[in-house]
């Protein structure tokens, strides 16, 4: 398998950049912004890691990427919602 560079998961094959020469449209001159959400505060999130993982493809396709972290926002009492 022939990785992307930094993306050892994907494959050159399945990871090109589509191209506009055969159809009547554009792309806009800058990169797309993208921000990211995830909610859990957890140490090992698989909410973030998945996000992590988008931000890298994301990236890779030319977008510009933030993350945003949930940390220090107020968080309810799941007990409290009774």
């Amino acid at each position: 398998m022939s990785e992307v560079n930094g993306l050892p998961n994907t494959n050159k094959i399945h990871s090109v950049v589509p191209h506009t020469k055969n159809f009547n449209v554009s792309f806009s001159e800058h990169k797309p912004k993208i921000l990211l959400l995830y909610g859990s505060l957890r140490a090992r999130s698989y909410s973030k890691l998945v996000i992590e993982e988008s931000a890298r493809l994301l990236t890779y396709f030319g977008a510009e990427v933030k993350i945003f972290n949930p940390e220090g926002l107020p968080q309810t009492d799941s007990e409290d919602e009774s």
